[in-house]
């Protein structure tokens, strides 16, 4: 990942060249949607751990849901996102020779986002930015009621 100016430009070496740049691409918008749902997993295990804890036993619909409400939103809008903020692989290629030409980009694929004010990329940086600010609160909060709960069930055991 290279920031030049008011863009974002990927270079990818290897089997990307092989390939082909939308492939690159898709393999971009699969990474970023898999980070983001990675992270929100977590808060969903303690959520349904949660449940678990408290003698709820949880059903299979339920898990399905709070993966439905809690994971795939966030993931599903961060993979949109990714995939509407792409340049024309022509045009990055021409602004990654033009700018840094040092990198020798025309021997490899270059794609990315030309203009970090699109819309979509806001929304990019709106879902790492702002968005995981909320769910590590909700982490936070969660982690010392699982650990009471936990603490008040097996009172023999130190859970610190």
């Amino acid at each position: 990942m290279v920031p030049i100016e008011r863009s974002i430009l990927f270079i990818s070496y290897g089997p990307c060249g092989l390939v082909s740049p939308t492939a690159c691409n898709c393999a971009c918008v699969v990474m970023f949607g898999g980070e983001a749902s990675s992270i929100y997993t977590i808060l969903a295990s303690f959520v349904f751990r949660l449940f678990v804890i408290e003698g709820k036993n949880p059903a299979k619909r339920t898990a399905l849901a709070i993966i439905c409400t809690v994971v795939l939103p966030v993931a599903t809008a961060m993979m949109i996102a990714v995939c509407l903020a792409r340049t024309n692989d022509a045009d990055a290629q021409y602004l990654m020779n033009e700018l840094l030409p040092e990198y020798g980009a025309y021997m490899h694929v270059v794609t990315g986002q030309k203009d970090i004010h699109h819309p979509a990329i806001i929304a990019e940086f709106f879902i790492m930015a702002v968005l995981n600010g909320p769910m590590y609160m909700a982490i936070l909060y969660l982690r010392p009621k699982m650990l009471d709960n936990l603490q008040r069930s097996h009172s023999g055991i130190c859970l610190s």
